[in-house]
């Protein structure tokens, strides 16, 4: 007997002839471009450092101008040549290319104010970003030059921008180009990546979530570029078929549990023999009900409802004719109330209904009426015999006679003793009533 031959897995192929790589080459490559992109951030910050070196030296430049006023007017200032001084001032301004030259007297009061105005647009912004990187005027004291004199006033510099300008101008252009440079590498690292490895790894979470989300076991996996995520594509595949398989046989089982448990839970919430919700199911709806009546402002009416002379049936009739008559009384009873009403069987002979919503204890009455209406026919038996239905009924109103479920149900039960005793008339069961022969 010839042997099987062996089998062996199915491997993806990628879709074109590009080569399979491994993902720690990728990483390395990846680590490399970010290396370069990490150069490309570390010239920013040098450029950051550059602008402030520039700010410093315009500043100093500033300083060396305002000291060299200082010691060629001295003594200007001494004297009170203002001429000569305004002379000096213009000069330095023109030379040095300053926005105003203020000079002070040892008192802080102002000798003399040069100011060379703007012309443009490319002065005021020269102006404006002079005022952003120096906000205050350089300072140098006018010394005044004998043992133990103090200081003969103050010059104040402000610089009118256009070096400072220039320079930033020439800084922006710089910082720009490395951006772009480095925009441009990161764009192909990126693309790059995303082709090899970001794609794939995509389109496999998108499956992934289908087959969580939707169950699709019969989607497959794409073949990548990648040799790892290539095997990871093959076990996924492999891993779906066995899902699919699962699948089948949860599916299943989960049909049977539903069913079951379905059964169940009704069976928990309902008599067996009526079918009507029971005493757990009525007093959960008793709850939600007052609930929503204290919310909305709303009244509620329980109805309290128990057969006449039913031990009576039991021991005379016997309990199949008892059974027959609970099953008929609950049928009435479901088809004389309303769709948003409620009845079930409290227990024994006694069933509760309630009445949601009610306006007044006229519409409760009416209610009672139409279920002595329904109730009011006897009961035809198998044997062709009727048996004479009779019921006392009770009712109580929420929150007027009661404002919890124990409350309302006590008294909507004394309510039905209060009938059942004013009741008169009632026949006494000896025999049963005959349908009248055909003619």
């Amino acid at each position: 007997m010839s042997q099987p031959p062996p089998t062996t897995r199915h491997r993806l192929q990628p879709a074109d002839a590009r080569p399979v790589r491994s993902v720690a080459r990728l990483v390395r490559l990846g680590q490399w471009r970010s290396a370069g992109v990490a150069l490309a951030c570390a010239g920013l910050f040098m450029s950051a450092a550059s602008l402030y070196s520039l700010q410093q030296y315009a500043r100093h430049a500033l300083a060396m101008a305002a000291h060299s006023l200082a010691f060629a007017g001295e003594p200007a200032i001494r004297f009170r040549d203002l001429e000569a001084l305004r002379e000096l001032a213009e000069q330095l301004a023109e030379r040095e290319q300053l926005a105003s030259v203020t000079v002070l007297d040892a008192r802080g009061q102002r000798l003399l104010q040069v100011e060379r105005p703007g012309q443009g647009a490319f002065d005021r912004l020269a102006r404006r970003v002079a005022e952003l990187f120096m906000p205050q005027p350089v300072r140098a004291p006018v010394l005044g030059g004998g043992l133990g004199a103090g200081d003969l006033g103050e010059v104040q510099l402000r610089s009118d921008g256009r070096v400072l300008l220039g320079d930033l101008g020439l800084l922006l252009l710089a910082l720009l180009g490395c951006v772009a440079v480095t925009a441009l590498v990161v764009l192909a690292v990126s693309r790059r990546l995303t082709e090899l490895i970001v794609q794939p790894l995509g389109a496999m979470l998108e499956l992934t979530r289908a087959v969580r989300t939707s169950r699709s076991f019969d989607r497959r996996a794409q073949a990548t570029p990648v040799q790892e995520l290539n095997a990871l594509a093959d076990d996924f595949n492999a891993l779906l078929v066995e899902l699919q398989r699962q699948q089948r046989r949860v599916a299943a089982r989960h049909n049977d549990l539903r069913r079951s448990n379905e059964s169940l839970r009704h069976a928990s919430l309902h008599d067996a023999l009526t079918g009507l919700p029971n005493r757990s199911h009525l007093f959960e709806h008793l709850a939600s009900v007052f609930e929503r009546c204290q919310r909305q402002g709303g009244q509620a009416a329980v109805l309290f409802i128990d057969v006449d002379r039913f031990k009576q049936v039991n021991d005379t009739l016997g309990h199949a004719v008892g059974d027959a008559l609970l099953i008929e009384l609950a049928q009435r009873l479901q088809s004389a109330l309303r769709e948003s009403d409620f009845v079930a069987r409290h227990g024994g002979d006694e069933f509760l209904a309630v009445l949601f919503p009610v306006g007044d204890e006229t519409e409760v009455r009416l209610c009672v009426d139409r279920l002595r209406a329904a109730l009011a026919q006897p009961l035809r038996l198998d044997s062709g015999q009727t048996l004479p239905l009779s019921v006392s009924i009770g009712t109580a109103l929420f929150p007027a006679q009661g404002t919890s479920v124990d409350e309302l149900v006590r008294a909507a039960d004394a309510a039905m003793y209060r009938d059942k005793v004013r009741s008169h008339g009632l026949q006494p069961l000896t025999t049963l009533q005959s349908e009248p022969a055909s003619p």
